[in-house]
């Protein structure tokens, strides 16, 4: 329904803007837009590693049901700081109460590499699917998740790209710092 109405309100957003203000308007709503659906790509390219990542992990190390319990892990991936040790922590402690302490060790490898990966790829990825550079992405989640938590976290980098969406369509023009 959005998609298929999607000039039509684009068209009634940008005039509800005085004329002098269109352009800049129509600017901003499609950066914001590209960097939404950047933002969306880029998370769907991150749970599909970390899913990918350990179905192949898991497989290596003989586990059963490595391709169901690599989907589980992507899925769980879209929940900040949670993420993949929903699945991994409970399940190493488990394998170390049990006895099976080299099982809990591969797991444990297993979890860290995984972690590792995204926390590397995470910075890159989201920074080039929302037009950001991989430090200020870096720099954007740490400032909202020490700001405002999980929240804060994943709209730190959404605070920037409004930023600078609205300062690229001029609307800033006051915190140009540049000597001119």
């Amino acid at each position: 329904l959005i998609t298929k109405d999607r000039a039509l309100i684009r068209h009634f957003v940008v005039g509800s803007f005085p004329e002098s203000k269109r352009e800049q308007t129509t600017r901003v709503i499609s950066d914001l837009l590209k960097a939404l659906s950047g933002f969306v790509k880029a998370y769907s390219i991150l749970i599909s590693i970390t899913g990918i990542l350990t179905m192949v992990s898991l497989k290596i190390i003989g586990v059963e049901y490595a391709f169901t319990l690599g989907v589980l892990t992507g899925l769980m991936d879209v929940l900040p700081i949670i993420g993949p040790g929903a699945v991994f922590i409970p399940w190493i402690l488990w394998e170390f109460i049990t006895g099976h302490t080299s099982m809990a060790i591969a797991l444990l490898f297993v979890y860290v590499l995984i972690t590792l990966v995204r926390q590397f790829a995470e910075p890159k990825i989201v920074g080039d699917s929302i037009g950001l550079h991989p430090l200020a992405t870096l720099i954007s989640l740490y400032v909202g998740l020490q700001l405002g938590g999980v929240a804060g976290m994943i709209s730190g980098p959404v605070v920037v790209v409004i930023f600078i969406a609205l300062y690229r369509a001029g609307l800033l023009q006051k915190w140009d710092w540049r000597k001119k």
